[in-house]
């Protein structure tokens, strides 16, 4: 039987998740080291104010809980590209890639509960990061074991510069504009 999703393909996606959830953790600690308005479309910036100011925002009272969200999505891409970089310790990286995938799954899970049960709010942006850890959790069950091959790793390791090349100018763009907007 033919697989659905082949691993390169699912390292890429996990990749991009990587990408897309480290900007939005990055634009949240950085509303939340500021203190500055916070742009969100759902139900108004009410929403995502009440989690902002619910007594879950920080870890341990004085860490910003989006800086986790950053210290996860951008190892998690930097780990991608120096799993195709090489093949030493490869199977070590590949149980290390899943074991994060499903601790950020984890974590996602226990901050949605948080915003339906207890804070009885919605932020959009932490959404938009939960959507981006279940990606990586649900591609990561396709990483599976495979032989490495220099070629195919060049091709995968070039694709990460690519999207990384394309995706920094566009995210430094749309963080200016959301960091100017009032």
């Amino acid at each position: 039987m033919r697989k659905l999703i082949k691993p390169p393909q699912a390292r890429l996606i996990m990749a991009g998740a990587a990408l897309v959830g480290a900007f939005v953790s990055a634009y949240l600690l950085d509303v939340y080291v500021r203190n500055a308005p916070i742009v969100c479309g759902l139900n108004g910036p009410g929403g995502c104010d009440a989690v902002r100011a619910s007594e879950w925002a920080y870890v341990f009272g004085v860490i910003p809980r989006p800086a986790l969200g950053l210290a996860f999505f951008a190892p998690f891409f930097v780990l991608l590209c120096i799993r195709a970089a090489t093949d030493k310790y490869a199977d070590r990286l590949r149980q290390l890639t899943k074991v994060l995938a499903a601790i950020g799954a984890f974590e996602s899970v226990y901050l949605i509960l948080l915003q339906a049960f207890a804070i009885k709010a919605y932020c959009l942006w932490c959404l938009a990061s939960s959507v981006c850890a279940f990606v990586i959790a649900g591609m990561a069950i396709y990483d599976v074991k495979e032989e490495h091959r220099s070629m195919s790793a060049f091709r995968e390791l070039r694709w990460y510069l690519l999207m990384f090349i394309a995706y920094a100018p566009l995210a430094a763009f749309l963080f200016l504009v959301l960091t100017r907007l009032k």
